[in-house]
C-alpha cells in the first residue's frame, strides 16, 4: 500500500483544535477572525492561531489556514499582511480560493504550502495538471468526484490530492453557487452562506405551461457523507489528504470522528482487520454525534440520486432509541433498543421524521413509577414531554435519541498529548549525594550524530540526612527520568554518597532543566534563526506588486454587445436584433441540442464569434468530448473561447489556443486576480456578479485588457451533479438507470412565489435558473460610467424571442445614452428582475 493517507480535522476555535491533536489528527485546518468560509464559526485570533501551531507542531501535527474566500480590493493588504504573520510562525498551509492571493501567495511565500480549495472546483484530470504547473502544492477535490474520477486525475497529475471523507455535502459545486447570493445577499464564495438547499421546495413538471406536483420536501438537502468503508480504496488512489468537514460543529463531534478514522487508518496500516461488530459500533458512534437520515457515499461510487439525499429533514436526527408505547398529556413510554440516561436528548418525531418536540431527559421512571437515573437496552421507560397541540399527540410515530451525555463525557475527556520529542542524544550521569556537600552531577552526551560533549554542575544547596531515614534515590531517578520528555536518552545513572539523604525534588528538577539546557543542540537556534522572515519585507514586496498592477484606462466609448446564445434560433435572433458578438455556449441537452461545430463556422462568417465551455466538466470522458469539439472548431477556423474553470486554461493551452476569455464563474472580485488571470493568458475577463457599483468602480482592467460585464439574462444560480427530476422521477441511483425524464418534461423548483427552471446538459449535470431576469437595463447610465468594454446579454436560457427583444433594446438603449442617433427615447424592458448586487452589495 501507498503511504497512509494524512486525517485532517477541522477546527471552529482553539479548544476544538487542541481536542483533534490529542485524539490523533495528522493535521488541522482552522480559520480566522477574517477571510474564511466559515465566518460564522468562533474562528481564531492571531494570537489564537500562533499558539496553535505551537501546540500542533510539538506534538507533531500540521496547521493549515483557510484563507478560502474571494476577495475585494480593500482587503487585500490585509490579507496579505495576515498570511505574513501566520508564514513567520511557520503555518504549514493556506487553503485559497481566489486566483490572486493563491497567485501573491505562491510567489512570494514560497516556504508555505498553497492549497487549492474545493471552491476552485477542481474536478477534472486538466483542473489538476493545471494547479500543478501553476505551482500549487494540493488541490482539495470537489465533493462530487467518483472514485474512478479521483484514479483519473491521479494519473494525469502528480500533486497532492485532498479528499472530504466525512461530514456536511453541498448540493451545488462548490465555489459555484449564487443561490444565497441572490436570494439573502449572503455569499457562499465570502463565508456567509444562509443555506437555501437546506430549505423546502416543491418539484413540478412544467411542461407546456402547466403545472403538475410530484414532490414536495427538503429536496436540495443531502445526507452527510461518511467513507469510512472506502479508506483502503482511497489510500489505493493515492490520496495524500482525508479531510472531515465541520468547522462548525461541536467539539464531541471532532473528537469522535478523530478517533474513529484514527482508528481504521491504523488498522488499515497495520493491515488489520476491524470486524463487523466493532464497525457497526462505530458508525453507530458517528450517527449519535451526528447525521441527517444516515450517511451516504455521495458520489464515490457513481452518481445516485434519493439515496444521498436527507428530504424529510436538514437537521440531525439522531438514532433510533426505541419503540413508542403510551402517550399522554404529558408523558409516553418508550421500549428502549438504546440505553437512556438522565441528560440524554430525546426527540418525538412524525412519520416524515419532523420534529414534534424535543428534549433533554432529567427524570424517568418505569410504568411501575420507579425512577432511576439510567435503563437498559430492553426497559420500558416513561418520559415527560411538554407538546401542547393535541392533534401533535396523534401524529407521534418515532422516538429518537439526539444526544448521549455519558458518550460526550468520555470523548471530552482525552488527556492532552505529549508534545513531540527529537533525539538529542545518550546521556551518562554520575549523581553525587554526600552529606554536608553540594549536590552535583557529572554527565557525558553522546549526541545522534555522534559528537560527545560532557559537563560538570553542583548547587548551593548543602545535602542534609533525611530525618524520616528515606532514601533519595528514588527521587533523583524520578526527577531525572523526566530528560526523555526533553529527547534524551539515559544510557547510565549512578548516585554515589549517603543512600539516607535529603534531596528535595525541585532540586532535581532544576538540575535536569541545566542538563537539557547545556546539551541541547546549538544548532537548533541557528536553525531557527535561519528560517525565520523578515514579515515587513514580504509585505513590502506584495504591496509594491499591487502598485506595479496598470491602471485602468478609462475612456468613455460604445461597449461591443455580445450576446451568449446556445442554440441556433437564439443566435438567428440575436444576429436579427443586431449583435455585434455571438458567445455561443458549448452547453449540450438532449431534448434542446446546443449549435454543432458547423453551425458555429456558419455563424463565424457573419459575425464574431466566441465559444465558451461550461463550468462543470467533470471527468476524463466529458473533457475528452469538449477538446474534441474544441479541435473540430479550431479546424473550421473557430479560434476564440471562454473559461468558466480554472482547469480550462490548461485544456486550451494545450491544444494551442492563443485566444480564451474569462467568465463570471472564475469569480474576479479584485485587481490582483484580474492581473493574475491576465498573466496566464486570458484575454478579456468577465467581472463577478457579486461586485457592486462601487466595487467596480475601484476595479482595474489591468491596463489594455478587457474587460465584460452582464446586464441582461437568465442566470445558474447552482450548478450541480443532482437531479431532482432523475432522483424523484426518473429512479436514477448508482445501481439504476435513470429512465432520463427531462428529455419529454420540462421541470422547475418552486419555493412560496418563486420558481427556479431546470435545466439538464448532455452529461446529467443540471443547472437550477434563478426565478428573475437580471437586469441592468434601468442602470444603464451607471453601467456606462464604469467604462467596460462589452456588455453582455446572458441570452443562453432565455426564449429566442427574449433575445431577440433583449438584444434590439439593449442597442437601442446605448445608442441613446451615447447620443450616437437621433430617436425616440427607448424604455428599458421591465420583466420580473433582479439588479443582483449593483446596489446593495454582498456579505
Amino acid at each position: 500500500m501507498a503511504k497512509l493517507p494524512e486525517l485532517l480535522l477541522p477546527a471552529g476555535n482553539y479548544e476544538i483544535a487542541k481536542i483533534a491533536i490529542d485524539h490523533g489528527a495528522d493535521a488541522v485546518y482552522i480559520g480566522l477572525e477574517q477571510f474564511s468560509a466559515r465566518a460564522k464559526a468562533d474562528n481564531f485570533s492571531m494570537e489564537e492561531a500562533c499558539d496553535i501551531i505551537d501546540y500542533a507542531h510539538a506534538r507533531g501535527a500540521k496547521i493549515f489556514c483557510a484563507l478560502n474566500i474571494v476577495l475585494f480590493n480593500e482587503e487585500l493588504s490585509a490579507c496579505i499582511k495576515t498570511a505574513a504573520q501566520l508564514v513567520a510562525h511557520h503555518v504549514d498551509a493556506f487553503i485559497v480560493q481566489d486566483f490572486g492571493l493563491a497567485s501573491m501567495l505562491l510567489e512570494h511565500f514560497p516556504e508555505t504550502e498553497v492549497h487549492a480549495s474545493t471552491q476552485m472546483a477542481i474536478m477534472n484530470p486538466c483542473g489538476a495538471q493545471t494547479a500543478e504547473a501553476l505551482g500549487f502544492d494540493r488541490v482539495v477535490l470537489a465533493r462530487e468526484c467518483a472514485l474512478a474520477e479521483m484514479q483519473e486525475i491521479r494519473a494525469a497529475s502528480d500533486i497532492d490530492l485532498e479528499v472530504f471523507v466525512q461530514g456536511a455535502l453541498c448540493v451545488c459545486y462548490s465555489g459555484l453557487c449564487y443561490m444565497s447570493s441572490l436570494h439573502g445577499d449572503r455569499s457562499g464564495n465570502r463565508g456567509q452562506c444562509a443555506q437555501p438547499c437546506r430549505q423546502k421546495y416543491s418539484l413540478y413538471d412544467v411542461t407546456d405551461d402547466k403545472e403538475k406536483l410530484i414532490a414536495n420536501n427538503y429536496l436540495l438537502s443531502p445526507k452527510d457523507i461518511s467513507f469510512l468503508d472506502h479508506l483502503s480504496a482511497l489510500a489505493a488512489v493515492p490520496v495524500q489528504s482525508l479531510k472531515i468537514e465541520g468547522r462548525m460543529k461541536q467539539p464531541e463531534y471532532v473528537a469522535l470522528m478523530t478517533d474513529i478514522y484514527r482508528k481504521h487508518l491504523d488498522a488499515l496500516a497495520a493491515a488489520q482487520v476491524i470486524n463487523d461488530s466493532e464497525r457497526s459500533a462505530d458508525q453507530k458512534a458517528m450517527a449519535q454525534v451526528f447525521n441527517r437520515e444516515g450517511f451516504s457515499t455521495a458520489y464515490l461510487l457513481g452518481t445516485p440520486g434519493a439515496a444521498m439525499m436527507s428530504y424529510h429533514t436538514p437537521k440531525n436526527t439522531g438514532i433510533p432509541l426505541g419503540k413508542i408505547g403510551k402517550i399522554r398529556k404529558d408523558t409516553f413510554q418508550v421500549t428502549l433498543d438504546e440505553p437512556l440516561c438522565n441528560g440524554d436528548g430525546v426527540a418525538l418525531l412524525d412519520k416524515n421524521l419532523q420534529p414534534l418536540w424535543g428534549g433533554y431527559v432529567d427524570k424517568m421512571t418505569d410504568p411501575s413509577g420507579r425512577v432511576a437515573k439510567k435503563f437498559a437496552s430492553g426497559d420500558t421507560v416513561v418520559l415527560s414531554h411538554s407538546m401542547t397541540k393535541h392533534e401533535d399527540l396523534g401524529r407521534v410515530a418515532y422516538c429518537y435519541k439526539t444526544f448521549d451525555k455519558n458518550l460526550s463525557k468520555k470523548l471530552l475527556k482525552a488527556p492532552a498529548k505529549p508534545a513531540a520529542t527529537v533525539n538529542r542524544g545518550s546521556l551518562a550521569i554520575d549523581v553525587t549525594a554526600r552529606i554536608g556537600a553540594p549536590f552535583a552531577i557529572s554527565a557525558s552526551c553522546v549526541t545522534a550524530e555522534g559528537a560527545a560533549r560532557h559537563y560538570d554542575w553542583q548547587s548551593d544547596f548543602i545535602v542534609e540526612a533525611s530525618k524520616s531515614g528515606a532514601s533519595c534515590q528514588a527521587v533523583i531517578e524520578k526527577g531525572l527520568a523526566k530528560l526523555k520528555n526533553e529527547g534524551f536518552e539515559l544510557s547510565s545513572l549512578s548516585i554515589s554518597g549517603d543512600d539516607k539523604a535529603f534531596v528535595p525534588m525541585s532540586l532535581v528538577t532544576t538540575s535536569k532543566n541545566q542538563l537539557a539546557e547545556f546539551f541541547a543542540p546549538v544548532e537548533e537556534d541557528a536553525q531557527e534563526e535561519a528560517a525565520a522572515i523578515d514579515v515587513a519585507a514580504r509585505i513590502e514586496a506584495c504591496e509594491h506588486a499591487f502598485d506595479s498592477i496598470p491602471p485602468q484606462i478609462k475612456i468613455s466609448h460604445p461597449p461591443t454587445i455580445t450576446v451568449q446564445v446556445r442554440t441556433l434560433a437564439q443566435a438567428q435572433a440575436a444576429l436579427d436584433a443586431g449583435a455585434e458578438e455571438l458567445n455561443v455556449l458549448l452547453l449540450d441537452a438532449p431534448a434542446d441540442p446546443c449549435c454543432s461545430v458547423d453551425e458555429i463556422a456558419r455563424l463565424s462568417e457573419r459575425v464574431a464569434v466566441i465559444c465558451s465551455l461550461p463550468p462543470l466538466v467533470k471527468n476524463l470522458r466529458e473533457e475528452n468530448v469538449f477538446r474534441s469539439r474544441i479541435q473540430a472548431l479550431l479546424a473550421r477556423g473557430v479560434d476564440r473561447f471562454m473559461i468558466a474553470n480554472l482547469g480550462q486554461a490548461g485544456l486550451l493551452d494545450g491544444l494551442g489556443v492563443d485566444y480564451y476569455a474569462g467568465d463570471a464563474a472564475l469569480n474576479v472580485t479584485n485587481d490582483l486576480t484580474a492581473f493574475a488571470y491576465s498573466k496566464i493568458g486570458l484575454t478579456r475577463q468577465t467581472v463577478s456578479l457579486e461586485l457592486d457599483r462601487a466595487a467596480l468602480e475601484t476595479l482595474s482592467s489591468v491596463g489594455n485588457i478587457p474587460l465584460e460585464m452582464i446586464v441582461y439574462g437568465a442566470l445558474p444560480v447552482m450548478h450541480t451533479r443532482y437531479c431532482p427530476m432523475g432522483s424523484l422521477v426518473g429512479g436514477r441511483e448508482c445501481d439504476r438507470v435513470c429512465s432520463q425524464p427531462c428529455r419529454q418534461r420540462r421541470y422547475a423548483l418552486k419555493q412560496k412565489d418563486k420558481t427556479f427552471p431546470l435545466f439538464a446538459d448532455e452529461f446529467c449535470n443540471v443547472y437550477l435558473l434563478n426565478d428573475q431576469r437580471y437586469s441592468l437595463f434601468g442602470q444603464l447610465a451607471e453601467v456606462k460610467n464604469l467604462f467596460m468594454d462589452y456588455w453582455r446579454i446572458a441570452g443562453a436560457f432565455l426564449p429566442a424571442a427574449e433575445v431577440g427583444q433583449a438584444t434590439r433594446t439593449l442597442i437601442q438603449l446605448r445608442e441613446q445614452l451615447f447620443a450616437q442617433a437621433s430617436q425616440r427615447k427607448v424604455l428599458p424592458m421591465t420583466p420580473h428582475s433582479t439588479q443582483g448586487h449593483f446596489f446593495k452589495g454582498v456579505r
